[in-house]
């Protein structure tokens, strides 16, 4: 990881201006509760769990016989997909909250201690603390980055989905309003019937076209000509 040399020598390099016993250890305890470079290792490996978790069940899906996968295996990959970007957005958002709250965006040079059992107000001073202040800067943007990048693929998935869904409802409309026209409109009991699917759909009767509906009429239309044309049976 860059910056891991930075970090080694953390806490010999962190000298206060006594010699009380335990008043370093807990000096610099007051100021890195975690030290940078295990906190961003601990980081990586709970953000790198989830895309884990995702690969190796699409591993284990795609090592099935193909006779025994279902249609419905692809919704739940797609589904277990969501739930992973989204959780990883999460812990992105989470682990750079906590990593604001605890270091903020620099690293002090001098930092004063009063706690016990330093006998008085003690001045510590950190080794390297601008070096450490450009990688945190770095990681920093790393983690914006990171980030926004994880909200644009959620919603570039719920986009689609939407879109998906929409087209769905479309050719389900479109399938009906051809049901419709291929009633027999001369018999009372089937007139009754297209304006039962009519007031269903909300179809005018002028055109059986859906009030509000974006399909292009050219598909239906053909079913139509087909039917006009003598080439279909009336039901």
């Amino acid at each position: 990881m860059v910056g891991e040399h930075l970090y080694l020598d953390e806490q010999e390099a962190f000298v206060c201006n006594t010699l009380q016993p335990g008043c370093n250890q807990v000096c610099y305890n007051a100021a890195f509760p975690i030290s940078h470079f295990r906190f961003w290792v601990f980081q990586l490996v709970v953000l790198s769990a989830p895309p884990l978790v995702f690969v190796a069940y699409t591993i284990h899906q795609s090592s099935k016989p193909a006779e025994s996968r279902r249609p419905e295996n692809a919704a739940r990959t797609r589904v277990f997909y969501t739930l992973q970007v989204l959780m990883r957005f999460l812990l992105e958002v989470v682990s750079l909250t906590v990593q604001y709250l605890v270091y903020g965006f620099t690293i002090n040079d001098h930092v004063t201690c009063t706690r016990w059992p330093c006998p008085h107000r003690v001045d510590c001073f950190v080794s390297r603390a601008t070096e450490k202040t450009v990688f945190l800067l770095y990681y920093f943007s790393a983690n914006v980055l990171s980030v926004l990048l994880c909200f644009l693929e959620l919603l570039m998935i719920i986009c689609k989905t939407l879109v998906c869904t929409r087209q769905r409802q479309r050719r389900r409309d479109c399938k009906r309003q051809q049901h419709i026209a291929y009633v027999d409109k001369s018999e009372p009991f089937a007139q009754n019937l297209a304006n039962v699917h009519r007031e269903t759909l909300h179809l005018t009767p002028a055109t059986d076209i859906p009030v509000g509906a974006e399909e292009s009429e050219d598909e239906c239309s053909n079913h139509v000509n087909y039917h006009n044309n003598g080439k279909h049976t009336p039901l």
